[in-house]
């Protein structure tokens, strides 16, 4: 096999690419300048994801009581594990509705700013084997899961990792990218990635104090994804998400 790419050699080649990648890092670095003008000021419109078809068959869900943590903090931090493989006990959906508290909460404390400013999360769960719930994808406020689309797809044909297939629910969390990127200039990509994973990481915390098993992941693949969700990876973008069930 020959060694030569385009008139250089492999590794002449790849220090080109280093090169390129390296000035698109310096580019993308922003100074105490630039970081004096931002935010940019602008009004937002908060962005939510809809079905392709439509909550077809599906009922909203209302929530009735709450469920109490088993551990403190401290004691979820020092126990907690990462799992990836469930078992096909269902879970209740006051149960998953601490976990969306949760990953909500996160957001509008942590992120008041950007969430008064019309550019709030979009957390979605995908219920497959939750209590009085259609297999779908919802959206919880105002104690009530209201629905998005039914999960036509198999999960299998969603995920990358196939045991993230048996999770009982998965919580999807999008943001809105474009809007981040006006305000925040290059640092919004960030500003969006700290934001989806820190209410993905609340939640996680929330439902392993309360029992429940999980890991986090990068999230659906896109192509499937978006045969069920009106999702474009740039105004509603999903970033991160977790699985979650009992092992």
């Amino acid at each position: 096999m020959s060694t030569v790419v385009q008139g250089g050699t492999k590794l002449e080649s790849l220090s080109t690419q280093y090169d390129i990648i390296t000035e698109l890092q310096k580019a993308a670095c922003l100074d105490a300048e630039d970081l004096a003008g931002l935010p940019f000021a602008g009004a937002f419109a908060p962005r939510r994801v809809s079905g392709v078809h439509g909550p077809v068959g599906m009922e909203p869900v209302p929530v009735t009581r709450r469920i109490p943590a088993r551990k403190t903090l401290s004691q979820t931090l020092e126990s907690r594990t990462s799992e990836r493989f469930f078992n096909d006990t269902k879970v209740g959906p006051d149960l998953v509705a601490e976990v969306m508290r949760a990953g909500t909460a996160y957001d509008q404390t942590q992120w008041a700013g950007e969430c008064a400013n019309g550019l709030e999360l979009d957390l979605l769960v995908a219920a497959r084997q939750v209590d009085g719930m259609v297999p779908g994808f919802y959206r919880f406020a105002d104690e009530t899961f209201t629905p998005v689309e039914p999960l036509t797809e198999p999960l299998d044909d969603l995920v990358l990792q196939l045991e993230f297939a048996s999770a009982p629910f998965i919580v999807l969390a999008l943001a809105p990218l474009e809007d981040e990127l006006q305000r925040w200039s290059d640092h919004g990509e960030r500003v969006a990635n700290l934001r989806t994973g820190g209410a993905i990481a609340a939640g996680l915390l929330a439902g392993q104090a309360r029992g429940l098993s999980g890991s986090p992941f990068a999230g659906f693949l896109s192509a499937p994804l978006r045969r069920l969700l009106n999702t474009d990876g740039y105004e509603n973008a999903p970033m991160f998400a977790a699985a979650f069930g009992y092992r």
